[in-house]
Formats: structure tokens, C-alpha cells, sequence
């Protein structure tokens, strides 16, 4: 049985009266698109639109720098200084202001449309049962984004949404890192089915800590005239859910229609599909002129809808692909600026109301993408969390950044070091790649900012040591009654591959701030690695700087592997614990230590670099483990806040599948991670995964690292039993996987797991 699809924002009903409209509109539209063919520019369409096209391009050019004005024809030049009106039309005039006579763009073009582009996020709204539902949305003023009516139809609708940005390739080919970020309707929202948009405010920082203030916003400008039939149309959009594309110039407006009730529409050609729903239409300046809400379907002359081999397409029994779509149609932005004045909002929204509608004058000035970019450097670049960012954030003239927190922080931002960790941002810019992570950066630090923002104080800990805590015995460890109901440290079976290595006095767990492990001595590494994450912590450790690892004087050094099987190869020290989900605490010396006592040898799993580093991975396009704690927190939000993550190696002694041996120690394969949580009905649920490095270390022997695909699976707690030989109690029976129906949506028609290409697989 497989699992539920996911959908994509798609009205049948607009798109069947955009037929109609389309349909109405034929006769004039095909008179004014012969005229453009012919180059008959004073028939392309009436003259108070012609007037208003040339005006306020002329308006544009009296803009530029006095050195670029000096490039337009003189003709041009000699009207530019003062209006036309009516009288003045002709035909010359026509051809040299409102006509590309060139088939070529300057430079600029191209700057401008990537500026644009950096707007638009994909909109994913979560429609239960591990379903999504797929749109387009835009930022149109600081802290709004539109999309449209029939993407977000109410504010239940935007709670349960996102905005995804740059989720697209970068300029290398390599897959960026996706930046989400909440919607809030609580703090502003305005729909109108009849202008079919929705406004909606947005969270000041992505998960990852990212500025909203790091996009720039797209404008709806009020004045008509950015358009005329036949110009160029350019529309950047999420079609079918997909990464992020953009359609160029080989498209054209077709016709604005001047009935009375059909004058908020705008006709063009483009390629869209559905969850192109909600993308802004540019035209060749990168202004908005309309915002997308549906492809045009073909209809016979009884008004029939026909599917694209020309038969007759039957509601309720043919399904839409097979529609033959024509052409498309969106609200015009100068419509819609008519339509949000009109509005009337609630007195907690008139400043973000107030704010839309100041960017909507065309003399308005624009945020430069350089500002912007320089804003992003900073929080990010030097990894200021933002996570908690209510205020706002200014960059003065000689680069210092002030955000507020809500307590102030300034920073000045020099230049990055050469030896200065790369963040996910950095990666995830369109400009060239930021420096690689140094080999043995403990890149879980890269893995820090993909959780869940905490609710507390984020203490900031730029180069601070990392310090052993001498006094082992005030160390409380995991705790099993941590979630209000049992969930205990997972017991290893007789007959595991490997004896536990135990410490004086007989314990075999080894304790630790906020987590504990086993320790298996003949392997030298963990059986597993527990930690108890509380989101809602007063505070919690950010970290910066290199790594420091300890031998823990518990157990044996013989039971630990140390540094001397990570130096000169492609192995990273990964945390079993992520540093991140122990580093909380109820001071912020509480959080210090417990981030510093992730950082023992007896935490530490030997895995390839790029299995280990989440910036390295997301450049191929890999989900990894600090994605999957976020998702459940995320899908769970409004009463998950605290979790316990279970992390170990599956150990492989026997047959051709056994692990690899590398200067002695036998490195594993494959890695598990459970999660255990409570449910919006406060029941104990766990979740676990399986993430596989086989392919990265198939060359160990040479020691030449081959790195190949690998994918996370979601797996049965008791199918992970028997792979680990370890006992989780409980949690195998409250595992959604127990269930028939939920196991069967989660494996391929051989019995074999599903690899988990997306989240929206992931079955809770």
C-alpha cells in the first residue's frame, strides 16, 4: 500500500473562468497581438495605455546615472525631460521607448532577475497523514509575502505552512541550503478570493537562524504602464513543488482586458504548472505585473474543456494532467494594490499594512541586494544565531551589524579567515562557494543550526575552550523519566559483537551531562549514545572555533579510539550526541559544560566527512540526521519541545557486508538514530532511521575515499532490534511503523525499506 501522494495548489473552478474570460477576449486579443507582429505599435493597444507605457519608462530612464542616459538614442533623450500625452504618440517614438529593437539584454538584466528571483520561496503547507501540499509565494514588503487565495485560503491554512527559500541549485549545479521559515497570521493576514491573493506575515529568522531582512522583497508598484502587449514576460516559480525555476523572455503579455469586469486580469504565455500557483510575473525591468493564479485551459467552441489529444476532458473522471493548457492568467499588480488599500485590517496590523503599502510608490527607494548580502554575511558568516531575532537588524555604513534580540548586539564584521568554518548560508549563496570546511573541523558544529529554535537565551561562545569537567560523579546522565513517561537507555543482548566496557564499580553506563553511553570495548566505540534534548531550556550553547576531544578516565584508553585513526584521511570525529541537542542547561554554565562533555572519545564515531558534515552533504543533495530531529519537533510543534535521541553504529563483524578494518579498528557502515517524543495526545511515540556511509568508505583499505549516493531509511524499532542486538523496551511498541498500514506505507512492493528522499516521507 503506498503512501498517500502530496498535492499541489490548484483550483479547477479558476482555472475553468479563466477559460472563459480568455475565450471572451479572442477577437480583440488576436487583432492587438497582429498588430504587435506587424510592428504597428500605435494599434498594439489603446492610447491612454500606449501614454502611460512610454511615461513611465521615461520616468525610469530621468532614474538612471547621468553617464548611462547619455547611452540612449537622442531622439529618446530630447522627450525625456517632460511627459507625452496623446498628440504626441507616434509611431518612431513607439518603436525606440516601448520596442526592444535589439534581441539583447545589458548585463544588469541578469543581476536584476537574480536579485528578484532570491523573493520567491516554495510554499509548503502539511495537509495530515504525511501529505504536503505545494505552492509559490513572493516577499513583497518587509516581513509579508503573497502568494494566492486558493494556496492559503484562511489562517488556519497559513499556520500550518512554510516558506522554503532557495530551495533551488546554485550556480555549480549543487543543491543550496533550503532556508524555512514560519508564517504568522496571528500577526498579519488578508485574503480576498475575489483577487484571488492571500498577504501573510512571515517569522523574522528561518530554523537555521537565517534574517528574513537577508531576502530582498519583490514590490507591487500602484501605477499602471510597466506593461504593454507583446513586451517580454519573465515569471520565477516552484511548479509542481519542484526546486525553484525561472522563465525568460521567450514568453510575452498577450492582452490586459479592458471590460469593465475583466480589467484585473492579465493574459501571457509562459510554462507553469501546477504549485506555480502564487508566483509573481515580471516583466523585463524585474517589476511585478501581475501575480500568477492559473493556467488557461483549451476549450471547443461550446466552451468544453479539452485534454491535450483534443477530446472532450470529463470533470470528476479524467484527471487534470491531461487538461491542454493554453496560456495563463494572473491579477494585475496595480489591481491589487487597489484591492490591500481598500482592506480593512485590525489595528495590531496596520504597521505591517502601513509598511506594504510604502513600497508600492514607485518613486519609493528599493533595498539593494548589496545591503541585503551584507546583511546575511553577517549574521550568518559569523554565526550570530537569529533564532530568537523579535526586532530588527541594521547594517551601518562601516559594516557593524546591531540586532535586536531582544537584548542589543553589535558586531563588527571584518573579513572572514581563511581558516573560518563555512556555515549552511555561506554554501547556499548563488555567488562562488565559501571555503570548504578544514578536514578535521568537527563539522557537527555545521549540524548546530538545523533544530528547532530554542525558547531561551542563545549564548554565543566564539573561541572559548572546551574544557573536561574533572568531578564525574555531579554528572546526572540520561534520563529515562525525562519525557513524563518511561523511555529507558536501550539494553545491550548477550551475544553482541563485543563485550561492554565497563567502568569501576561495575556500571556499564557512563554518565554525562544530559546523556549517557555504552561503550563497546572490543570495538571501541559506542553501542549507543543518549541524549535527552529540552527545546524549551533557558539557554542554550552556541559554538564557534576547532574541537578538543578527551579520553574519558572511566574506562580504559584501550576501550576508546582516539585521534590517531582520524589524522591524514577523510574520517571526521562524529558526535554520536549532536553537540547541539545536549548543550542546554538552566544557566549558561550548566549549557557550557554540558557542551563541552559532548567531547569525549566515548561519543565519537569515526564517519567520512561529508556523511558527518551537513554543509558538505547538503551540497549533494544528502538528508542527514540533525534534518530529521528538526522535522519531528516541526511537525509535532505545538506540543513537542523535548525529545530523547538515541544514536549508535551497526556493527557488521561477519560476511561479505562486515565492516572495514582502517589502522585497527573496524569502521562501521551504517549508523541508527531513534527518536522518542510525545504526540499532540501526550502518547510515547519513536521514530527510527537507518543512514548508510557503505558507499563513502568501499575504498578504505587504499584509503582512497570513493563518495558515492546513500540515502536515510526509515526502519521498525523491533527490525532495528535485531541489526543492533540491542533491546529498546517500550519504544518498539509504540513505534507508528508497528502498525500494519503505516509499515506497508513505508516499504517498496519487495519488502525493501523506502529510502526517505524528502521529509514529507517521513511516517510519524
Amino acid at each position: 500500500m503506498a503512501a498517500p501522494g502530496n498535492a499541489f495548489a490548484f483550483n479547477l473552478d479558476v482555472a475553468v473562468a479563466a477559460a472563459r474570460r480568455f475565450r471572451s477576449e479572442t477577437p480583440s486579443r488576436e487583432r492587438k497581438l497582429k498588430a504587435g507582429a506587424e510592428r504597428k505599435w500605435l494599434k498594439v493597444d489603446t492610447p491612454a495605455r500606449l501614454v502611460k507605457r512610454v511615461n513611465y519608462l521615461m520616468a525610469r530612464m530621468r532614474r538612471l546615472p547621468p553617464e548611462t542616459q547619455r547611452e540612449l538614442p537622442p531622439e529618446v533623450r530630447a522627450r525625456m525631460m517632460a511627459p507625452v500625452d496623446e498628440k504626441d504618440l507616434s509611431a518612431p517614438l513607439l518603436e525606440r521607448v516601448i520596442n526592444e529593437t535589439r534581441d539583447f539584454l545589458g548585463i544588469d538584466f541578469l543581476h536584476a532577475g537574480i536579485t528578484a528571483s532570491r523573493s520567491v520561496a516554495r510554499i509548503v503547507t502539511e495537509l495530515g497523514g504525511g501529505r504536503s501540499q505545494f505552492g509559490t509565494g513572493f516577499l513583497v514588503a518587509p516581513g509579508t509575502l503573497m502568494t494566492n487565495n486558493h494556496v492559503l485560503k484562511s489562517a488556519d491554512d497559513a499556520a500550518r505552512s512554510r516558506a522554503e527559500f532557495d530551495y533551488q541549485r546554485n550556480v555549480s549545479g549543487e543543491l543550496m541550503q533550503p532556508h524555512t521559515f514560519e508564517l504568522r497570521p496571528d500577526q498579519f493576514f488578508l485574503t480576498d478570493p475575489a483577487h484571488d491573493f492571500t498577504l501573510v506575515a512571515v517569522a523574522p529568522a528561518s530554523k537555521l537562524g537565517r534574517a528574513l531582512d537577508s531576502y530582498p522583497y519583490s514590490p507591487l508598484i500602484s501605477v499602471e504602464g510597466k506593461i504593454i502587449i507583446t513586451n517580454p514576460v519573465n515569471i520565477v516559480q516552484h511548479p509542481l513543488g519542484e526546486m525553484k525555476q525561472i522563465v525568460v523572455r521567450e514568453n510575452k503579455l498577450l492582452d490586459l482586458p479592458q471590460a469593465k469586469n475583466l480589467d484585473i486580469y492579465a493574459h501571457y504565455e509562459a510554462d507553469t504548472e501546477p504549485g506555480s500557483s502564487g508566483s509573481p510575473v515580471f516583466n523585463d525591468q524585474w517589476e511585478i505585473i501581475a501575480l500568477h493564479h492559473s493556467s488557461v485551459p483549451a476549450t471547443d467552441s461550446r466552451g468544453n474543456l479539452l485534454t491535450k489529444d483534443g477530446h472532450a476532458w470529463r470533470r470528476g473522471r479524467d484527471d487534470p494532467t491531461e487538461l491542454k493548457w493554453i496560456a495563463n492568467e494572473g491579477i494585475r499588480a496595480s489591481r491589487l494594490v487597489s484591492a490591500i488599500r481598500a482592506a480593512k485590517v485590525r489595528s495590531h496590523e496596520m504597521a505591517l499594512w502601513q509598511a506594504f503599502l510604502a513600497t508600492t510608490d514607485p518613486n519609493a527607494k528599493r533595498p539593494t541586494e548589496a545591503r541585503q548580502e551584507q546583511a546575511g554575511d553577517a549574521v550568518l558568516g559569523r554565526r550570530v544565531t537569529a533564532a530568537n531575532i523579535s526586532g530588527g537588524l541594521n547594517v551601518s555604513g562601516d559594516g557593524a551589524v546591531t540586532i535586536e534580540v531582544p537584548l542589543i548586539i553589535s558586531i563588527s564584521v571584518g573579513q572572514p579567515k581563511q581558516a573560518s568554518v563555512a556555515s549552511p548560508a555561506q554554501d547556499s549563496r548563488v555567488a562562488p562557494p565559501a571555503p570548504a570546511l578544514p578536514p578535521k573541523q568537527t563539522a557537527d558544529d555545521a549540524m548546530t543550526l538545523v533544530r528547532r529554535p530554542w525558547s531561551g537565551k542563545v549564548i554565543e561562545g566564539v573561541e572559548e575552550a572546551i574544557v573536561q569537567d574533572p568531578n564525574f560523579a555531579n554528572r546526572k546522565g540520561f534520563d529515562p523519566r525525562f519525557l513524563g513517561v518511561a523511555a529507558a537507555l536501550p539494553s545491550v543482548k548477550r551475544g553482541s559483537l563485543g563485550d561492554i566496557a565497563k567502568q569501576r564499580g561495575g556500571s556499564d553506563e557512563l554518565k554525562y551531562h544530559h546523556y549517557s553511553v555504552i561503550v563497546n570495548k572490543r570495538r571501541r566505540l559506542a553501542f549507543v549514545s543518549a541524549v535527552n534534548l529540552d527545546l524549551d531550556a533557558k539557554f542554550a550553547y552556541e559554538r564557534t572555533g576547532s574541537d578538543k576531544w578527551f579520553f574519558d578516565p572511566r574506562v580504559g584508553e584501550n576501550a576508546q579510539a582516539g585521534n590517531e585513526f582520524y589524522a591524514d584521511n577523510p574520517l571526521d570525529r562524529g558526535h554520536l550526541t549532536r553537540r547541539a541537542d545536549a548543550a542546554w542547561g538552566k544557566t549558561e554554565a550548566e549549557a557550557k559544560r554540558a557542551n563541552d562533555d559532548t567531547f569525549h572519545w566515548t561519543n565519537c564515531s569515526p564517519q567520512h566527512e561529508v556523511f558527518n558534515q551537513s554543509t558538505r552533504a547538503e551540497q549533494r543533495g544528502l538528508l542527514l540526521w540533525g534534518t530529521l530531529e528538526n522535522h519531528v519537533a516541526d511537525q509535532l510543534k505545538n506540543g513537542v519541545r523535548k525529545m530523547s535521541v538515541f544514536n549508535g553504529p551497526i556493527f557488521r563483524d561477519k560476511g561479505s557486508s562486515k565492516d572495514r578494518s582502517h589502522r585497527g579498528l573496524m569502521v562501521p557502515q551504517e549508523y541508527w538514530k531513534v527518536i522518542a517524543y510525545r504526540n499532540k495526545s501526550s502518547d510515547l511515540r519513536a521514530v527510527a532511521f537507518v543512514l548508510s556511509q557503505k558507499s563513502l568508505i568501499k575504498d578504505l583499505a587504499p584509503e582512497d575515499f570513493e563518495v558515492g549516493p546513500y540515502e536515510p531509511f526509515q526502519v521498525r524499532i523491533s527490525d532495528l532490534e535485531g541489526r543492533t542486538n540491542l533491546s529498546f523496551g517500550r519504544l518498539a511498541a509504540v513505534d507508528p511503523l508497528a502498525r500494519q498500514e503505516k509499515f506497508e506505507a513505508a516499504i517498496d512492493a519487495d519488502g525493501s525499506p523506502r529510502a526517505i528522499s524528502s521529509l514529507v516521507d517521513v511516517i510519524l
